[in-house]
């Protein structure tokens, strides 16, 4: 019996175990980049594990004249599909294999604030706000409009974990 658990417990934690382990990679990955550019990276303590619903970016890339302020956000499953309603709100809608709810789920979320983690003296650099979608979902859609890396999204940028890694790494 007890045999059961071990055999079905890898298959229930497999998503969050992905998200962990997806973003702990990107996190050695953008920290890499960045010392390898000599750019300066700043993250708060587990800021890397944090959701659409915090509202404060997680982290910042501050080069000579630009400043890159990225907030995370993500979904356990891959087969996911994040639509960007408006500035507050966002539905994800379960598809795939294990489609448990063909109706979008709407969920409220905060303005996010891309300012906290400067300081005054870098607020004459030129800001980006960033949202980056780690891990990333089947797709990703603002108004009903499929965006992908670059787009506007609000006021903000949408990237992919490994297309703002080469964002970074190409930036001059």
């Amino acid at each position: 019996m007890w045999y059961l658990v071990f055999l079905i417990l890898p298959f229930v934690l497999y998503p969050f175990l992905r998200f962990f382990l997806k973003r702990l990679c990107f996190f050695f990955k953008i920290k890499k980049v960045c010392k390898r550019k000599k750019i300066v990276f700043h993250k708060r303590l587990f800021s890397f594990f944090s959701n659409y619903k915090s509202t404060n970016a997680d982290f910042f890339i501050e080069t000579e004249n630009d400043i890159f302020i990225v907030k995370l956000i993500g979904v356990f499953f891959k087969h996911n599909i994040i639509n960007f309603i408006d500035e507050t709100h966002l539905s994800v809608k379960v598809s795939g294999i294990l489609k448990w709810s063909s109706e979008n789920k709407v969920k409220q979320h905060p303005v996010y604030d891309f300012r906290h983690l400067i300081d005054d003296n870098s607020l004459y650099k030129n800001i980006h706000s960033i949202i980056l979608v780690l891990p990333t979902p089947v797709s990703v859609f603002h108004r009903s409009i499929s965006i992908g890396n670059g787009d506007k999204l609000g006021s903000s940028l949408f990237f992919t974990s490994s297309s703002f890694v080469e964002y970074i790494k190409n930036y001059e």
